[in-house]
């Protein structure tokens, strides 16, 4: 069984969430995983921080796809200020990555998450609590193979 090594979070934006540095400290802390930022290149100086690693979604990203797919999407465009799109556009960001990365797993959360205990498929997660949904702690984190992000919610979603 392939094995994910490292937590990315992936923050597409101008700037990051109040919560942002807490939630990457916390990981840093208590995941036993490195800790991976993917955002956009306005956001590098905001993201250091000793043991996380950042990279920038110009260096490999190409939204041609997504764009097109979401001109399709079914998902009420308005919603939560793009909600949905945002939402479905972090799993193409994170299948090129994995591509250009030529990584066939790792383990995603959501900068809301915040996580305690180890993430990896060697110990599961002790306990991780929502900001913005605390009464569903499922929600926002989990292993993702390649493969399994082109086939499963990319299509599911687009109708």
């Amino acid at each position: 069984m392939i094995k994910a090594e490292k937590i990315v979070f992936i923050y597409l934006g101008d700037s990051f969430p109040k919560y942002a540095e807490s939630s990457l400290q916390l990981a840093l802390q208590h995941s036993g995983m490195n800790v991976h930022i993917i955002g956009n290149k306005v956001l590098e100086k905001s993201a250091f921080m000793n043991g996380v690693r950042f990279s920038s979604v110009e260096e490999f990203y190409n939204p041609k796809i997504f764009r097109d797919i979401a001109k399709k999407a079914t998902l009420p465009h308005e919603f939560r200020n793009g909600f949905w799109l945002k939402t479905l556009e972090r799993f193409f960001v994170m299948y090129q990555y994995m591509e250009s990365q030529n990584v066939s797993k790792i383990f995603h959360a959501e900068l809301d998450q915040l996580l305690f205990g180890c993430a990896n498929d060697r110990t599961p997660v002790n306990g991780s609590i929502s900001i913005e949904s605390p009464y569903r702690p499922e929600l926002g984190r989990r292993t993702y193979e390649r493969e399994e992000i082109y086939r499963g919610p990319v299509i599911a979603t687009t109708g």
